[in-house]
């Protein structure tokens, strides 16, 4: 009889070691999950993509429409379009010329104002003749989207270089 009992307690002592350390395999792996989905912090709402946080800007006046991202405020001021944050500002601007290429406009500016667009780089910006560049602290976007036509975009605020990059790329002109 003893033979048994003693048996019947080492069947015993083995579920108990086996309820164990099921107990501390399932705590383990409930703890390196929940350690994995860490809730969502500021900074982490911060790397979302930009173009989460975009809206588009029509003008029927200027005959233009681009994305912008939603934090700026926008102002209007006949052929300019003043986009502004706390951070700085991006002018869109549309001007008339007599002139048939971004290049003669861009001659007769420097020409007529004295300046210089340095670091020049001549791109097709959905399908338009455009100039990036730099003219004293200001970053530009020079675009040529129709004849006697062209939208400069600048800011000298470099923390909106992006922005202004951004707002380049999608700009569209809608006559």
């Amino acid at each position: 009889m003893a033979s048994k009992n003693k048996k019947s307690s080492n069947k015993n002592l083995w579920i108990v070691v086996l309820v164990v350390v099921a107990l501390l395999l399932f705590g383990a792996i409930f703890m390196q999950n929940n350690s994995s989905h860490k809730p969502i912090q500021k900074a982490d709402m911060a790397q979302s993509s930009s173009e989460d946080r975009l809206k588009k800007y029509y003008s029927k006046d200027l005959k233009i429409t681009f994305d912008y991202p939603g934090e700026f405020q926008i102002e209007t001021k006949y052929t300019d379009i003043v986009l502004k944050n706390e951070e700085g500002e991006i002018l869109v601007s549309r001007s008339g010329t007599n002139v048939n290429t971004l290049n003669d406009y861009l001659d007769n500016l420097s020409k007529l104002n004295n300046l210089t667009v340095s670091d020049r780089k001549e791109l097709t910006i959905n399908g338009y003749s455009s100039v990036q560049g730099m003219v004293d602290n200001k970053k530009y976007y020079f675009i040529y989207p129709a004849n006697s036509t062209v939208v400069s975009i600048s800011s000298d605020s470099q923390a909106h270089f992006d922005d202004l990059d951004q707002i380049a790329r999608s700009f569209r002109y809608t006559p």
